[in-house]
């Protein structure tokens, strides 16, 4: 009996332990029917430190924190999709997935991958499954919104057409993004301030890993080129004064608020631009941006009435 006693107080005593340990298992939260352990915070901690190398300079607290928000965003997006229709998690799509975040992790080959996750206590299934709950909830955000996005196509043709017209280059940018929100200007505010300070004392990227909503918080925040043509002029007004490594001040979006950090930029000479396909990309790049703005906003909204309890 004093065994178990001193046991239960080692494990509520260290943190590492409350979520570690597989000999004791503790209910963390109740999501709708599901529930999440310390077992489940353990494995979700893991599953994040695999696929980022950003989570290496994060503390284990943090890194935990993490994890139970990831797991309580999951299960709320597991259960809105099964309200329409049943995950298919072993579709030939999510194999595709798999092959590219191998390949953004470095590896060539299949067993190489699996012996990587193993150190993890990770299997491949494992990986499948989130990607397909992640690739069924884009596929239900764009059978809902897909018809209210609004894109000017001709609009865009003509910016592209003047800019290539009158300018002999044209400005790219490698950018990465922190996106946040809050439930009021007070507490938008003050978010944006501690981002601020994690930007200053941890870096962009961990700052995004820590802080940012959207999808890319995963790799740091890194977003990749982009052309001028490709983004808005507001956004484009913050840019393009910048120089690398710099970010811009916080700037207000339907979806929410973003910071910018422009990690490159390179001029590209407009003669070498391909009109048809920078029309393309562009259009591909404001419907994606108004998609996401649709999901962070549908999820936000379904999270207020999901029943999340803390033990």
């Amino acid at each position: 009996m004093k065994k178990f006693l001193l046991l239960i107080i080692i494990f509520f005593n260290s943190a590492n332990a409350l979520y570690a340990s597989e000999d004791v298992v503790k209910i963390f939260y109740k999501v709708n029917e599901d529930i999440i352990s310390n077992i489940d915070i353990k494995k979700e901690a893991d599953y994040l430190k695999a696929l980022n190398k950003n989570f290496d300079k994060i503390n284990q607290k943090q890194i935990f924190t993490l994890a139970e928000n990831s797991l309580i965003r999951e299960i709320i997006k597991k259960d809105t999709i099964e309200k329409y229709y049943k995950i298919d998690y072993q579709a030939e799509q999510i194999d595709k997935f798999v092959s590219n975040l191998m390949g953004n992790l470095g590896f060539v080959s299949n067993q190489d991958f699996k012996n990587y996750l193993l150190n993890y206590n990770l299997t491949i299934e494992d990986v499948k499954k989130k990607l397909a709950i992640e690739n069924t909830w884009n596929q239900l955000i764009y059978e809902m919104f897909n018809k209210k996005v609004k894109i000017n196509k001709d609009e865009i043709s003509e910016k592209i057409e003047n800019s290539l017209r009158y300018n002999q280059y044209q400005q790219s940018f490698n950018l990465s993004e922190i996106v946040f929100t809050g439930k009021n200007k007070s507490l938008i505010e003050k978010k944006y301030n501690q981002i601020l300070l994690d930007i200053k004392n941890l870096g962009f990227e961990q700052a995004a890993v820590l802080h940012s909503i959207s999808e890319t918080s995963k790799k740091g925040g890194k977003i990749g080129w982009i052309n001028e043509n490709q983004i808005s002029k507001n956004i484009y007004d913050q840019i393009k004064k910048l120089s690398e490594g710099e970010y811009t001040p916080s700037i207000n979006t339907v979806g929410g608020s973003i910071i910018l950090k422009v990690n490159e930029k390179k001029d590209i000479l407009a003669d070498e631009i391909d009109k048809e396909l920078e029309l393309s990309n562009a259009i591909k790049i404001e419907r994606n941006k108004q998609l996401n703005e649709f999901s962070m906003i549908y999820y936000k909204k379904i999270e207020n009435k999901s029943y999340v309890k803390k033990f």
